[in-house]
């Protein structure tokens, strides 16, 4: 009786008296052949024991009145195996049918999310059942079916779990052709987050950067058309590696309006090149990404050769294939590429695109060690005696920090 009442105490903190498992048989485009639910109580953590199977042939809306007549007056909340279906599935599939669903299809659960809440451990199981299977929860012999929903609902609800704060579904999605990622590891490229969508048509993807040049771990990502972005929502919260991401719909003046803060660099830095490497070395090494011999800097410092070069791009999308050949070799050596931050840029004198940095002006900043406790700026900033003829013109007072 004490655990009934605290699960009843949950329920009330949650806001919902009962969960709904819902599932269905589908084919790639979205049509809907079957829809299965059950109800689970979560006062009691017991289900009405009769999963319910429906045909779709006699019309997807009276499938949605039989729920809606089981569920009227309640406070209930939907519990899927992943995103895709509530997302995509079910608009779509409403919408070639001329179907508005209901507001409450707007919200809703992921099974696998709440599982890895409650052990963190599960984050890197791929699928339901093998969360089961870490678990030690007997596998459903049912595949068609939503049984390890209501299983993997019930051991929840049995060990005092809240099921709070739902996903709700992005509805504007189907009017946009933009989607916002937020959460991705900052060294993410272009080519992760095609991956992370797979299966949707990407006509773009923008990155987003701080005012210093570094990833925020925000992308914008524009797609072939609102149907394929549609569908793209259907990876909420899917992850990247260890990382939840979370997906939006957005516009294209939000989307200008987050990338034009701190302007995108579109400057790349090379790391490791031989002494050696030539202008020519450089633009065969970019290939098939094209580079004028303008836009490539090689840093030298009294004449030789540091084994760094900054390249600028033509525009975002350049940049980006640039950065996919990280750690390809030149001759015997692997280049590693580096974004240019926006410090670098400036210290650097790389202004706008493509000017060319000259020797000359890099900035160097000595540090000085086990100084006499009598120095004082004044005295510090003396050209030593040593320095002698047109170097010592060369020394500039900027200031010093004590």
């Amino acid at each position: 009786p004490e655990h009934q009442l605290f699960l009843q105490n949950k329920a009330n903190m949650a806001g919902y008296a009962e969960l709904i498992a819902l599932d269905v048989t589908s084919s790639g485009d979205a049509n809907i052949s079957k829809v299965r639910y059950d109800i689970i109580n979560i006062a009691t953590g017991q289900s009405m024991g009769c999963e319910v199977d429906t045909s779709v042939e006699g019309g997807f809306e009276d499938v949605l009145m039989q729920i809606d007549g089981a569920m009227k007056g309640k406070a209930f909340c939907f519990v899927t195996d992943g995103s895709e279906l509530l997302q995509y599935t079910y608009p779509t599939h409403a919408t070639r049918n001329g179907i508005t669903l209901v507001p409450y299809y707007g919200a809703y659960f992921d099974i696998r999310q709440e599982l890895a809440k409650a052990y963190p451990d599960l984050s890197s199981a791929s699928s339901l059942q093998d969360q089961l299977r870490a678990l030690e929860i007997p596998e459903t012999q049912e595949p068609a079916s939503c049984k390890a929903l209501v299983t993997a609902i019930k051991h929840l609800l049995g060990r005092g779990y809240v099921f709070s704060n739902p996903i709700t579904s992005g509805q504007t999605a189907q009017t946009t052709k933009i989607l916002r990622c937020r959460g991705l590891p900052f060294q993410a490229q272009e080519k992760d987050v095609r991956q992370f969508f797979k299966g949707c048509e990407i006509a773009k993807v923008l990155f987003r950067f701080n005012h210093h040049g570094r990833a925020t771990g925000e992308c914008f990502v524009t797609f072939q058309d609102e149907e394929n972005a549609a569908k793209g929502m259907g990876f909420d919260r899917q992850t990247i590696g260890n990382r939840y991401i979370e997906v939006f719909p957005t516009t294209e003046e939000e989307e200008t309006k987050k990338c034009a803060a701190h302007g995108q660099i579109n400057i790349v830095k090379m790391r490791g090149l031989p002494f050696s490497a030539t202008v020519d070395d450089i633009k065969r090494f970019f290939l098939p990404t094209e580079v004028a011999d303008g836009d490539i800097t090689i840093i030298s410092v009294y004449g030789r050769n540091t084994g760094e070069a900054y390249v600028s791009f033509k525009n975002e999308n350049d940049a980006n294939c640039a950065l996919q050949k990280h750690k390809s070799e030149m001759g015997n050596r692997y280049i590693e590429l580096f974004r240019a931050t926006m410090s670098e840029v400036q210290m650097q004198g790389l202004g706008g695109h493509a000017a060319p940095i000259a020797a000359s002006i890099l900035l160097h900043i000595p540090r000085c060690h086990a100084l006499p406790p009598a120095a004082s700026p004044q005295g510090l900033l003396q050209p030593p005696p040593k320095v002698v003829g047109s170097l010592a013109a060369s020394i500039r007072s900027s200031g010093v920090v004590f």
